[in-house]
C-alpha cells in the first residue's frame, strides 16, 4: 500500500514536469538534454 502511494506520487511529479515543458516552462529542461564530456549539447533546441 505504501509502495504504491510512493510510486504514484513519483509518477505524478514526473508528469507535472512534463506538463510544465508542454506549456513552455524551462524547469529542469537543460539538465534533461544530453551533453558531451566537454559540456557541448548534443541536441540544440529552441527553448534554450
Amino acid at each position: 500500500m505504501i509502495l504504491s502511494i510512493l510510486l504514484s506520487l513519483k509518477l505524478i511529479g514526473l508528469g507535472m514536469i512534463h506538463f510544465n515543458w508542454v506549456i513552455g516552462g524551462k524547469f529542469g529542461f537543460s539538465e534533461s538534454l544530453p551533453t558531451k564530456k566537454n559540456g557541448e549539447r548534443v541536441l540544440n533546441t529552441e527553448k534554450n
